[in-house]
């Protein structure tokens, strides 16, 4: 039997199209529910919806919803929260925050300037009222500020020792980059903890969370290294990609992309269990859920296409398992799956009848 789950990459329905004649390219991607959001060099920041198909094979489609300019610099950094609506845009030195829904500005929070960097604190927990934001100025002054959907304040200031070009914003501590060294700040003590040195300029200070007290960090000879506020290491490091663009973390694994693969390695034993190829990736982003992972190329077109990493359906699970030899979990596989669709039937027969009739349909292709 396969133990662990397994992905694949789902391609795009139909491009997002958006009314110019002239090509633009993608730089930044943002999610959360059922929207996408997309920031471009030229300026543009994009709302699209995204809807889940199913007819020869899964695949999503992206309809565009809002298109607005929104700067004249490209877009450096986006990121979106569902606790209050907002959408964050850095594009040359200014932090700007928009409506989600209408990508209009949030007028709560006035635009930022000098800014190097910021990070987004938030989960998904419905209880969340509130987004801890963390902001890196040219002063080197960080700024934490504490954002509702009718107020901003700022809860927290401190000098940092050099800028921050990447940092990441927890409930307790903000883990950072330096130039030379990851650093993490304690936001209760203030004291500053040196994590590791970077000797490797050109690798991308990358930076994910693994559990509220464990960072992945992208470090020398195309390591991830594990570390917490302290810098301590419980785990060995995880071999990565050496021009790593997005690093991820879900669920104990963790999604390392570049420009031709995403990688999905074991946090537990740093294992590699899968390798997806998706060629010209320059920007990714996961679904808030962690269900999903968008990506898509810079490269300048009238009509960008967004793949979408997530695991299996069941019938690429029980097809699997078929070539595999394992027929008995092929076939409790795909039992498993009618049965949901008893269930489905019963609760909505007027909308479910024909998805009975293509799962009868495909029923005889898995000969066991």
């Amino acid at each position: 039997m396969i133990a662990h789950r397994f992905y694949a990459v789902y391609p795009p329905q139909s491009d997002i199209k958006i009314e110019t004649n002239t090509a633009f390219s993608v730089t930044r991607l943002a999610s959360f529910d059922n929207l996408l959001f997309i920031g471009c060099k030229e300026g543009l920041l994009l709302q699209s919806v995204f809807e889940e198909t199913e007819e020869n094979i899964t695949c999503y489609s992206f309809s565009l919803i809002i298109s607005r300019k929104v700067t004249n610099h490209p877009i450096a950094d986006l990121a979106a929260s569902r606790v209050t609506s907002i959408v964050l845009v850095l594009a040359g030195d200014q932090l700007q925050i928009f409506n989600a829904e209408t990508l209009e500005p949030f007028t709560v929070f006035p635009s930022l300037n000098s800014v190097v960097s910021f990070s987004l604190q938030g989960g998904p927990a419905e209880k969340d009222t509130s987004n801890k934001l963390a902001v890196c100025l040219q002063t080197r002054i960080l700024n934490v500020y504490r954002i509702t959907r009718s107020r901003c304040e700022v809860t927290y200031s401190v000098e940092l020792p050099s800028l921050a070009p990447a940092m990441l914003c927890a409930t307790d501590v903000l883990v950072f980059a330096t130039s030379t060294h990851y650093l993490c700040l304690d936001f209760k003590t203030k004291r500053i903890n040196e994590l590791f040195a970077r000797t490797e300029k050109h690798v991308r200070p990358l930076i994910t969370q693994v559990s509220e007290t464990e960072f992945l960090l992208s470090g020398p000879g195309a390591l991830g290294i594990f570390v917490d506020s302290t810098g301590a290491s419980q785990r060995p490091p995880v071999s990565l990609s050496s021009n790593l663009s997005s690093l991820f973390c879900q669920d104990s694994l963790i999604f390392a992309v570049d420009d031709e693969f995403v990688s999905i390695h074991s946090a537990k034993t740093q294992e590699q269990l899968q390798t997806l190829v998706v060629k010209n990736t320059s920007t990714a982003c996961m679904s808030l859920d962690g269900k999903r992972l968008f990506l898509t190329s810079s490269q300048a077109v009238r009509f960008p296409q967004i793949y979408t990493v997530r695991s299996e359906t069941w019938d690429m699970v029980a097809r699997r398992l078929i070539l595999a030899g394992c027929t008995t979990e092929a076939q409790d596989c795909v039992q498993r799956q009618y049965r949901r669709l008893l269930d489905l039937c019963a609760e909505r027969p007027a909308t479910s009848s024909t998805a009975k009739l293509l799962f009868t349909a495909v029923l005889p292709l898995f000969d066991f």
